[in-house]
């Protein structure tokens, strides 16, 4: 349930399903259980499609120079007009990113696949997922901080992306090594996923890469999403928490230790506003 179109479906049709389970009294049949574990999913994500068509999800883009990173609205933002990718808020920091930052060198070989495994995402869909992986991402914030804070922990240094599974009903989130995607080097989307993990390195921790895999018939299928702030502070204090922690800790142990100080991290985030702030969805 991550296109648009279905979960639009979807809403229409919600009414109507629930007045005819009370008629069957659905409720107290064998399958109950998988019924409400769908219906909580669906709830969520219609609530998340009515913020998304009353605007509540703004339209913005990010300068892809990662020294500037600047959120722009999307008319004052240009984009490379060759690979049709990257995104540039200014003519000095298409220069930069062309000249020093090696878009160069990646433009030709770049292409709109993300992981190139798939046809195309629609413009309404793509929108549409990103804004339901940035209302993951603020939903279930100490849940993903926990996922970021284990890896760096186990795998210093290691650059890694955030897996969203939704092929078994609502999301399960893990940390990956950016080295295990894509599998075949030589298909199309090898180029692409080498210059969002070059753009995170050059963030400063001002950006996540998220990869969403979702259910596509009898196939799975994924996703790039790539989450962009304004701000590395919550980041940096989820490095800072890694790296303080003692040697060979199990799982269980290092999110006993660090749930207390992800939670000071998070209040000092709502108290600088950073919760409120644009993030690249649209």
């Amino acid at each position: 349930m991550v296109s648009y179109h279905v979960v639009r479906a979807l809403s229409r049709c919600r009414t109507d399903e629930q007045r005819l389970l009370l008629v069957l009294d659905f409720q107290d049949g064998a399958l109950s259980a998988l019924w409400e574990s769908f219906n909580m999913l669906a709830t969520g994500t219609v609530s998340t499609l009515q913020a998304y068509d009353s605007g509540a999800y703004q339209s913005v883009r990010v300068c892809d120079n990662m020294e500037c990173g600047r959120l722009c609205r999307r008319n004052e933002i240009k984009r490379c007009s060759s690979c049709h990718q990257a995104n540039y808020c200014s003519a000095r920091c298409q220069s930069i990113d062309w000249h020093v930052n090696g878009h160069r060198a990646i433009c030709p070989r770049l292409r709109p696949l993300p992981l190139a495994e798939h046809p195309l995402l629609s413009a309404r869909d793509g929108s549409f997922l990103r804004a339901l992986i940035h209302h993951l991402h603020e939903a279930r914030i100490v849940a993903w901080c926990m996922q970021k804070v284990h890896f760096m922990y186990m795998y210093p240094g290691v650059p890694f992306y955030v897996l969203c599974d939704y092929t078994r009903g609502g999301a399960i989130m893990a940390a990956h090594a950016c080295t295990e995607l894509p599998r075949d080097a030589a298909c199309p989307s090898a180029a692409q996923w080498e210059d969002q993990v070059a753009r995170m390195g050059r963030s400063g921790g001002r950006m996540d890469i998220v990869v969403v895999l979702v259910a596509s018939g009898t196939r799975k299928v994924r996703h790039v999403v790539a989450l962009r702030t304004n701000s590395s502070v919550l980041n940096d204090a989820l490095a800072r928490t890694a790296t303080s922690l003692s040697p060979g800790l199990d799982r269980a142990t290092v999110e006993s230790v660090v749930r207390n100080r992800i939670d000071e991290a998070l209040q000092e985030r709502r108290a600088r506003g950073e919760h409120k702030s644009e993030w690249e969805y649209l």
